[in-house]
């Protein structure tokens, strides 16, 4: 086991803002990161009341519901990620949203979403979410036309000296003297 698996994750420190326009899902989520052991939670029930606390204090996470009345979950994310000289700007943002066909869940990522997760929301969802943001390391992107983080997922093969499963497989169907003739191919079949 590595030692990134073996570590805890201490939240006692983070400061988080979770914004939901119903008072239940708001507690709830109160609850679950409360049992966390996150010390500083700020509560919002509307994005303008959210747009406050994001201009006024850092955070070290924002959990937005995603459809909200006035304004949505998605629209909110827009405003953090556009706010280049606010503290919050690169600030990992979750979306909590019962509504999550991949539509949504591209257009979130299309606007700087870190993470979408589903409602009704489990406490170890929700925590192996925070913890995937917390342990990746997924450069912040700032470009014209998209700010968040890296949508990209790097595929670098195996490690150094390590042999690729395949190999054996890929070294077979690369070695031409194991080519099948038209004939050979026929035969099978005839």
């Amino acid at each position: 086991m590595s030692s990134q698996t073996t570590r805890r994750l201490n939240l006692r420190q983070a400061s988080v803002l979770a914004v939901d326009d119903n008072p239940m899902s708001l507690d709830l989520l109160k609850q679950i990161l409360n049992g966390f052991r996150i010390k500083h939670l700020r509560e919002c029930s509307s994005a303008e009341e959210a747009r406050k606390a994001i201009d006024e204090e850092p955070f070290d996470l924002l959990l937005i519901d995603g459809e909200m009345p006035a304004q949505s979950g998605l629209d909110l994310s827009r405003y953090v990620r556009s706010r280049v000289d606010q503290t919050n700007f690169t600030t990992p943002i979750m979306i909590v949203t019962a509504f999550t066909p991949p539509t949504t869940v591209r257009e979130a990522r299309d606007n700087g979403v870190n993470m979408v997760v589903s409602k009704p929301v489990s406490p170890a969802a929700l925590l192996s979410r925070i913890e995937w943001i917390a342990r990746n390391d997924r450069a912040f992107v700032v470009a014209d036309n998209y700010s968040g983080p890296d949508r990209r997922f790097r595929k670098a093969g195996p490690p150094q000296g390590v042999d690729e499963r395949r190999a054996e497989a890929l070294a077979l169907t690369s070695d031409a003297t194991r080519e099948m003739s038209q004939a050979d191919l026929d035969s099978l079949f005839g």
